[in-house]
């Protein structure tokens, strides 16, 4: 894909030459790492709500529109959001204090994307809830935000998990993350990283094969690794196994609710190929969706690599699922919340927390 021709070209930034490195020791998780450097913001407005014709791919168009939002206006603290915003920014945030809000950063974009505060709580409680479920001590466990804007949920999870994982693929939004890290003092607990998600978990999944390799023969790796022939490219500096990862692609603006369902894409890929692709690394995943999501399609994507542990809850305006990640899962295993109803699965109202 390419972006206006004013900004960069993301393919050249974003595969698999970006000279990650293998996973840091647990003493490092808790370390800002810059996977992709800052860029010069571009005058660009954000175009996250594209217009788009009724039946078209609108989830596709919203991806595609987020990344060309990489660089937009950074406001620095409260006082510099235009008036106009002000408010919404301080509901979004309603969890913080008025000194923690004196000094949160955030962009055009995250006005309209970032998880509401409160909202952002239940979904981190329904994560710990999924992890319990399935034997992690949750005070044990290890999550990714793989889209992590400027910190809506990742604030909440470093709060309750051990170590969390920040994925955040533009570089304004990516600034503006590491800072409220950093003054919220969660430092500690979160890791930082500025980069494609996507791209770094199949480098942190290609890492993990080499260090297997290496452990069952460690000379012949060493020589394929001085030789080249065993190199990994992009080794991301993201673990080699983690807990859960969260996604919460881009809807589509206000065009979504018109949809009669929506698909949803990380980037170029569909949701259900983003899923495959964390099997065998994550053990679950977290997805945040408008409540016309297409459930089904995206189970389907996933190459019987996914299951729903339970039936989708519903919250504001938004449904949160819960889906077991793990390589060559029975296609009949894949729950259909609507199946008993013979409604398609966007269809089924969700329950609530």
């Amino acid at each position: 894909m390419s972006l206006h021709s004013n900004t960069v070209d993301i393919k050249a930034l974003l595969g698999f030459n970006l000279g990650f490195i293998c996973p840091p020791t647990a003493a490092d998780h808790s370390k800002g790492v810059l996977l992709l450097g800052p860029q010069n913001a571009s005058e660009t407005r954000p175009s996250h709500t594209p217009a788009a014709a009724f039946g078209s791919d609108l989830g596709k168009i919203a991806s595609k529109a987020a990344m060309d939002d990489l660089h937009t206006r950074r406001f620095e603290g409260i006082a510099a959001v235009p008036d106009a915003i002000r408010g919404k920014v301080e509901w979004l945030f309603k969890g913080l204090t008025p000194q923690q809000k004196t000094q949160l950063w955030i962009d055009e974009v995250a006005v309209h994307s970032v998880t509401q505060s409160q909202i952002a709580e239940q979904i981190t409680e329904i994560t710990a809830k999924a992890l319990r479920a399935a034997g992690i001590v949750v005070r044990d466990a290890i999550v990714v935000d793989a889209m992590a804007c400027v910190g809506g949920n990742t604030l909440s999870f470093a709060r309750t998990f051990k170590t969390t994982h920040a994925v955040e693929i533009s570089s304004t939004r990516y600034e503006c993350l590491q800072h409220n890290i950093q003054v919220m003092g969660l430092s500690d607990q979160v890791s930082v990283h500025c980069g494609d998600a996507l791209a770094a978990i199949s480098a942190a999944k290609e890492c993990r094969k080499v260090r297997a390799a290496a452990s069952a023969a460690p000379l012949a790796a060493a020589a394929a690794a001085a030789s080249g022939a065993g190199s990994t490219r992009g080794v991301s500096q993201l673990p080699a196994h983690v807990d859960a990862v969260f996604f919460d692609p881009p809807w589509g603006g206000p065009e979504y609710a018109a949809m009669p369902s929506i698909d949803m894409y990380v980037g170029d890929m569909h949701l259900g190929g983003a899923l495959q692709r964390c099997a065998g690394w994550a053990g679950m995943a977290v997805v945040k969706a408008p409540l016309n999501f297409n459930i089904q399609g995206m189970l389907e994507r996933a190459g019987g690599c996914a299951k729903l542990t339970q039936d989708p809850v519903q919250l504001r305006k938004m449904q949160v699922m819960t889906v077991a990640l793990q390589a060559n899962i029975a296609a009949s295993a894949v729950r259909d919340p609507a199946a008993d109803a013979g409604a398609p699965p966007s269809a089924k109202r969700a329950r609530g927390v």
